[in-house]
């Protein structure tokens, strides 16, 4: 019997003895596929699997423990985005036109990064005489789109291995077209027309499909790609592309300043486990991820937290009820729950019609044997008589007056049903699912799926929501408002529309917990009110954190240093130099340096992470950070995390003389909404 051939942990092509790994003999079919398999010496755990449904994804080959590094590799092609303002094609930061290439005339910072291979080697090589530009403040020209799908296409020539790895991903420029017809003919003309015949690539045999290829590529795989301060562009890392998204994800990714793309763990995961990152933002509602993931991806998520009406308890979509008497949300639905809905509705009124036809049938048969009686019939009749005396002998069944009515009133309860059924066929919240059009999900509206409040059970149709979403969006003061009042107030007027962890009072908390202490006199200057107000925002954003993004992440790590600076001010001031008091702080710092000390070190991320290390270091603590004390902290910060009960307080004082302080604990955990309301009140 012959052997069964291993195959390759990247491409699935048959492995080869030489190129596999001799150290955990993960298979591997070339140097290039192997090298995607081993940094700095050690072995990344991760293979590459495939399935009709996902296509290529990426899964844990062995069992990987938090921050553990599973991808790192140097981008296929990197450039300027496709809409963009001149940039320099090296570094990718604004040019102003002090200096341009000798060569193709495109600006530059400086002869370094005219000279760099990148653009030598790439459009450099292929482009005419670049024209020069009149306005650098204006959209850069079309030569600039057509940039970093030029430099991923000449991978075919300069680097085969990369170009075969590039082309086992799904081209969906098809799915593309689909979805914005506009946008990919004028691609056609812009791009593929510029570089086939003004550029002649066509004659040196790339063809409309590669070029089609490497757009749609771009358009769906490529990240923005920022390594360093002042630089924007994209990039497409190949192996990175094989990610599926999960608003339940397990991993992150940071762009390091060596252009270096590099996968952490942000939780434990099992080997073969799927390795999942997200696409979309953490904090926006389900049908705007659904709307954005369809559009962009082309693809629905069912996972975890969107086929979870409370998205694990976050209720970061949720809406208060319009009607409900004991305060209750709504809840959205998930669109592929929906359409399962509806398609057991049809099956049932299939059924049920064909019951229908059946009894029709049936029915019709006996009206024929009646009207069709003859003599010979009724011989007939007598003949089985003679032949069987006993035949007719049994009683009729007795039908009395009630059993009439009975029937009656089911008859028309079935009617009425039936035609209750017709009407929602007519206005069923949801279009071409009847099977009377195509049922495809992309002409299926994420905005309409139905609301269910959790308490009364009233339906509200989901455009009214996002109608609602829209409106208190405006309201928000956003990232570039730095008045307290401000934000306050928008939770204070929000009070009684959104629920309190729903994404648009999460935003407007988290940058709250920010702006406290920010400024002139820092934590010191604020009052004791506004210090507990900063660490209250700062637990809620944690219990927030742990149903969403779970484990150790960014978000983790930044909250976690707000909560350091309100504590540590508190403690400050109270007093508390206690054992307790020196561990819990010491622990708030070694949990923000676990989560952020795998950012860009250019980052602010990274930065505090570094200034939290300063911070133990004075506090005399050791700074060597084990895996038995990561493995401690980790278990502590994935235990449920319990909401604390705001407290608010009255000042007593009688003739000017103060009395003493009533602090009064509001059960946010029973009545949400009304202890918002009264907490903004205070």
């Amino acid at each position: 019997m012959a052997s069964s051939v291993s195959l390759c942990f990247l491409c699935s092509s048959p492995s080869s003895p030489s190129s596999s790994c001799s150290a955990c003999s993960t298979p591997a079919c070339s140097s290039y596929c192997l090298s995607k398999h081993i940094y700095q010496g050690s072995c990344l755990p991760f293979r590459i699997e495939s399935s009709p449904t996902l296509g290529r994804y990426l899964v844990a080959s062995r069992d990987i423990e938090p921050l553990e590094l599973i991808i790192s590799e140097q981008p296929a092609a990197f450039g300027p985005s496709q809409f963009t303002t001149p940039r320099c094609l090296s570094c990718l930061k604004s040019v102003r036109g002090e200096y341009s290439c000798p060569s193709c005339n495109f600006p530059f910072c400086d002869d370094t990064c005219a000279k760099a291979q990148a653009h030598v080697e790439g459009e450099c090589s292929v482009f005419p005489k670049f024209p020069s530009l009149p306005d650098f403040s204006s959209p850069a020209s079309p030569q600039y789109e057509c940039v970093t799908p030029l430099r991923l296409l000449l991978c075919k020539e300069s680097q085969p291995e990369v170009w075969r790895h590039i082309l086992l991903h799904k081209d969906h420029t098809d799915d593309r077209r689909q979805y914005n017809e506009d946008a990919v003919e004028r691609e056609q003309k812009v791009i593929v027309g510029l570089l086939l015949e003004w550029c002649r690539m066509i004659d040196s045999g790339y063809t409309e499909e590669e070029i089609n290829m490497c757009i749609s590529i771009l358009s769906t795989h490529s990240v923005k790609f920022t390594p360093n301060s002042g630089t924007e562009g994209r990039a497409m890392f190949p192996t990175f592309a094989f990610m599926s998204h999960s608003c339940d994800y397990n991993a992150r990714h940071v762009i390091q300043t060596d252009n270096t793309m590099q996968v952490f763990a942000q939780r434990k995961i099992k080997a073969g486990q799927e390795v999942t990152i997200t696409y979309t933002s953490l904090l926006t509602s389900l049908p705007r991820r659904q709307d954005k993931l369809s559009s962009l991806w082309f693809f629905t998520c069912s996972c975890e937290r969107c086929v979870d009406p409370t998205e694990l308890g976050s209720n970061i979509s949720s809406v208060a009820c319009p009607a409900c008497p004991k305060g209750g949300y709504l809840l959205p639905s998930h669109i592929m729950v929906e359409m399962e809905k509806e398609e057991q509705r049809i099956e049932k009124e299939k059924e049920e019609q064909k019951r229908k036809e059946e009894e029709k049938k049936r029915q019709d048969a006996l009206e024929l044997m009646k009207t069709e009686e003859s003599d010979d019939d009724l011989d007939d009749l007598l003949d089985d008589l003679a032949l069987n005396p006993e035949m007719f002998k049994k009683k009729e069944p007795e039908v009395s007056e009630e059993q009439v009515n009975e029937a009656g009133e089911k008859y028309e309860k079935a009617k009425a049903l039936h035609e209750g059924q017709d009407k929602s066929k007519n206005e069923k919240w949801f279009t071409n699912m009847d099977g009377e059009q195509s049922s495809e999900l992309d002409q299926v509206p994420f905005y309409a799926v139905p609301w269910h409040c959790s308490t009364c059970g009233m339906i509200v149709v989901g455009d009214q929501v996002e109608a609602l979403l829209n409106k208190t969006q405006t309201g928000m003061p956003g990232s570039k408002v730095d008045k307290v009042d401000d934000h306050e107030a928008f939770l204070t007027g929000t009070a009684a529309l959104l629920h309190p962890s729903n994404f648009q009072v999460v935003i407007t908390k988290r940058l709250l917990s920010q702006l406290y202490g920010r400024g002139e006199g820092g934590m010191e200057q604020l009052s004791d009110e506004k210090l507990a107000r900063k660490a209250t925002l700062c637990r809620e954003l944690l219990v927030t954190v742990s149903k969403i993004d779970p484990g150790f992440s960014q978000f983790r790590g930044l909250t976690t240093w707000e909560l350091f600076l309100a504590r540590n001010e508190q403690k400050r001031r109270n007093k508390e130099i206690t054992e307790s008091g020196d561990k819990e702080l010491k622990d708030l710092l070694l949990i923000i340096i676990i989560c952020l000390q795998v950012e860009n070190r250019i980052t602010t991320p990274w930065k505090v992470s570094n200034l939290a290390k300063q911070i133990l270091k004075q506090m005399d603590a050791e700074l060597d950070i084990t895996s038995k004390e990561v493995a401690r902290l980790y278990a502590s910060i994935m235990q449920p995390a319990k909401q604390e009960n705001p407290r608010v307080f009255f000042d007593i004082s009688a003739d000017g003389e103060p009395l003493g302080r009533i602090i009064m604990e509001l059960k946010a955990d029973v009545v949400p909404r009304t202890s918002e309301n009264f907490r903004a009140l205070c």
